[in-house]
């Protein structure tokens, strides 16, 4: 199987999406306590709230969609609609009028998030050879650590220059989030399961 930089394509492609996608998130998270405070109007407590429920959500729904993705044998699908979940709240940040438009959007986002980690990390697994798994992992969280270093940066440096424009840094996030869908559509099925896995039922096949 064809590798790039030692790992499978797979989770090349995979370090990809989580670096665009930490990117554009981190970017906005920089500034949305900054958004919800001084442009919304939020209480200081709501920020704490938002990020709190939003990530208990997150939490609680890896634990279920790991398990449904192991009974079901998806790891693909779950993965691209759990990014296409996350994706498709954003462009609406631009329009919100309230704090609370805030959190419905960020639940939903993290909703995306929960559904999507688990199963990806085992599409990881799976696309891996059992002696490069500490790569392949390392890899993924490299790419993915990166992208969240350089979003924040770009909004600091970025801010220097355009007098607070926050709008500006939710249109630019779609951008980067069009790029990390359409490498999600170069992801392969999982050939390896049956050389991996060789107690598998004859014909059986992983539908990614």
């Amino acid at each position: 199987m064809k590798k790039y930089f030692g790992v499978s394509r797979n989770v090349f492609f995979l370090g990809i999406v989580s670096m665009l996608n930490d990117f554009s998130s981190e970017m906005i998270q920089a500034v949305m306590p900054i958004f919800l405070t001084m442009t919304l109007g939020a209480p200081v407590f709501i920020v704490g709230l938002i990020e709190g429920v939003a990530d208990a959500l997150a939490s609680i729904l890896k634990i279920i969609f790991g398990w449904i993705s192991d009974r079901w044998k998806v790891r693909k699908k779950f993965a691209v609609v759990g990014y296409i979940l996350s994706v498709s709240t954003r462009p609406f940040l631009t329009l919100v009028s309230s704090f609370w438009h805030v959190f419905f959007l960020r639940a939903v986002d993290r909703i995306g998030k929960g559904m999507r980690d688990a199963p990806r990390d085992a599409l990881i697994s799976e696309s891996t050879e059992s002696g490069t798994l500490g790569r392949s992992f390392g890899f993924h969280r490299m790419m993915d650590t990166f992208g969240g270093m350089l979003g924040p940066l770009l909004v600091f440096f970025s801010f220097q220059y355009s007098l607070g424009l926050i709008n500006l840094y939710f249109s630019l996030r779609l951008v980067w989030e069009h790029s990390q869908l359409s490498r999600l559509c170069l992801l392969r099925s999982i050939p390896e399961l049956k050389r991996r896995f060789p107690w598998l039922p004859q014909g059986w096949t992983c539908r990614s």
